[in-house]
């Protein structure tokens, strides 16, 4: 019979045959639950659920223990875990009374204390047993610790247990919980706590998380007064509603809230405090409306969709200019990089950085400054990120679409060209050597909005995080001033002019002095000025077998110059 008690698996009924002299039963009809702690720990858990898993194991053993019962086969498939993660221990098709057992050697390798290879050993095992089991909690996976997936046989395995080998230290265990591991699988019997202290240990763990999370997230709890957090819940469905609640909240500071699985976002234009660990902590592993409306709810159910159904997820983000969306698409890459494996989390953060490094080049050559937003993107972007099979990160790529070209040649006044000219103009030690001596002020493509410089952007400093994420990025040296010298000659082009000759055809107005457009273009290009000139002033014409050149008159050429540099910014 086996006992009854919450952190116990019920058993509902048995089949027996009736034709076996001893009629024992031939199918158990047990409880069902949601699923184990194997399948629990590969879509990863919260730390304060994982904590309350483990009291729930030490209290089934303990009960176990109670009644003179040793389980001897303590592992993650051996707990389930109910639709609220309370857990209970299963399979106790090993379990005996202490006074019993007769030294036989059963068990799951990994988890078998030395002293059950001597065929001596007491309830002591299944101590041992937790200890091993406590480190996979701690660890949120399931992976093999690698002092064991070493071990190539069985046999290799019990040798190293023996000899006192153990599970390795993972940098994210707590000093506290790693005491719990050690003194739980120590090589002596005797030594093993109590199943009574192990209890205690872990609920001060447990109670000191739930103090820190209080005191730590601001968010955690959201009365009346914050106003509804999912739209779908107002007793009103009207949009002056809608809008009413909506500031009510972003008054008291909650820029998130649900539409049922959609986000609405309102821009704070300021940098907020609820992007840090402790709400990244307290949103891992959970489901999506188990915490208030956040950007990290929608990250992690992405998330863990592509990790339970095994399929493609996306994340739209849309909005007007200045809502948010660039940065919200940072937050989310962030998030990813905080919450995939820890074991390999210099691997994951190299990756990740590549990532945002990217977009820090991709705002530097495609946003600018518009009447609306300081920061705004010029361009549409589709950010694809790729997952192994543990679903760590391992690459990705942004496809680009849409770029607003005219932007170079021509701007709105109160707005900017892209920050890309504004940067380099910044950088005091390349402007010599790209001939760009005039102030920004002087130059025809980047001051047409009347705004080069805005005491809220620092372009000098932006100028150095772009060169920064080239080099994160994998750019050369060479690539990096072959860029640049795109952007000047661009620059140099917006200030060539052009004369009328009859009417007909123009040519390009030159300098004598160290200015001269036309002679820095050629340069810059590694080209020569005729080559340029006749370019702008001429086209090539196709008709039949014969070719011939045609002279452009003076509102061609300038066609001709912008069509160029928009060409060139692409």
């Amino acid at each position: 019979r086996i006992p009854e008690h919450p952190r116990i698996v019920k058993l509902l009924g048995s089949v027996i045959d009736y034709n076996d002299s001893d009629q024992t039963p031939v199918l158990l009809v047990m409880e069902r639950l949601r699923r184990d702690l194997y399948v629990a720990l590969k879509n990863r858990l919260e730390f304060s659920v994982r904590m309350r898993v483990a009291l729930d194991v030490v209290e089934g053993l303990r009960y176990l223990h109670g009644l003179g019962l040793v389980h001897r086969d303590i592992k993650l498939k051996n707990v389930l875990l109910d639709e609220v993660n309370r857990a209970r221990i299963t399979d106790l098709g090993f379990c005996k009374p202490e006074v019993m057992m007769s030294g036989s050697l059963v068990g799951t390798p990994i988890h078998m204390a030395p002293e059950l290879f001597t065929l001596k050993y007491d309830h002591t095992v299944d101590i041992y047993a937790f200890g091993i089991l406590f480190w996979y909690i701690c660890s949120n996976g399931v992976k093999l610790p690698t002092n064991f997936d070493v071990c190539s046989s069985k046999d290799i395995l019990w040798s190293a247990v023996k000899k006192g080998v153990r599970p390795e230290r993972l940098m994210d265990f707590s000093d506290e919980c790693w005491s719990i591991m050690t003194k739980c699988w120590d090589t002596q019997p005797s030594q093993r706590p109590y199943l009574g202290e192990v209890q205690e240990k872990i609920e001060q763990i447990l109670n000191n998380t739930r103090t820190t999370s209080m005191a730590t997230s601001s968010i955690e709890y959201e009365g009346s007064d914050f106003g509804v957090g999912d739209f779908v819940l107002l007793s009103e469905i009207t949009k002056d509603a809608f809008v009413q609640n909506l500031k009510l909240r972003f008054d008291n500071g909650r820029i998130y809230t649900y539409i049922g699985e959609v986000l609405v976002s309102v821009n704070p234009y300021r940098e907020l405090s609820i992007y840090g660990h402790n709400y990244i902590t307290s949103y891992k592993g959970c489901e999506m409306f188990e915490r208030p409306a956040h950007i990290f709810a929608i990250a992690e159910a992405a998330y863990r969709t592509l990790k339970q159904r095994l399929i493609n997820t996306c994340i739209v983000i849309s909005g007007e200019s200045g809502s948010g969306k660039t940065e919200a698409s940072k937050i989310i890459l962030r998030y990813i990089a905080a919450v995939t494996n820890m074991s390999n989390q210099a691997e994951i953060q190299r990756i990740s950085n590549i990532l945002i490094q990217t977009n820090v080049i991709l705002e530097t050559f495609g946003n600018s400054r518009t009447n609306r937003n300081d920061n705004s993107s010029r361009f549409g972007k589709y950010t694809d990120l790729n997952f192994d099979y543990k679903f760590d990160p391992i690459g990705g790529k942004i496809q680009h679409y849409l770029l607003e070209k005219s932007r170079v040649v021509k701007q709105q006044i109160g707005e900017r060209n892209f920050h890309s000219f504004y940067q380099l103009l910044s950088n005091k030690k390349s402007l010599q050597e790209y001939g760009l001596y005039l102030k920004p002020e002087d130059y025809y493509y980047i001051n047409q909005g009347q705004c080069c410089k805005i005491d809220r952007i620092d372009d000098k400093k932006d100028y150095e995080k772009a060169i920064e994420a080239f080099k994160v990025v994998g750019f050369t040296q060479d690539e990096i001033s072959t860029i640049w010298k795109i952007i000047a000659t661009i620059i140099h082009l917006g200030n060539l002019t052009f004369t009328d000759v009859d009417g007909e055809h123009c040519l390009i107005v030159r300098s004598n002095d160290q200015n001269d457009q036309l002679e820095w273009i050629s340069k810059l290009l590694d080209c020569e000025p005729s080559d340029i000139s006749s370019a702008l002033t001429s086209r090539v014409v196709a008709a039949r077998n014969e070719v011939f050149q045609s002279r452009q008159n003076v509102t061609r050429a300038y066609y001709g110059r912008d069509a160029l540099s928009k060409v060139n910014c692409i």
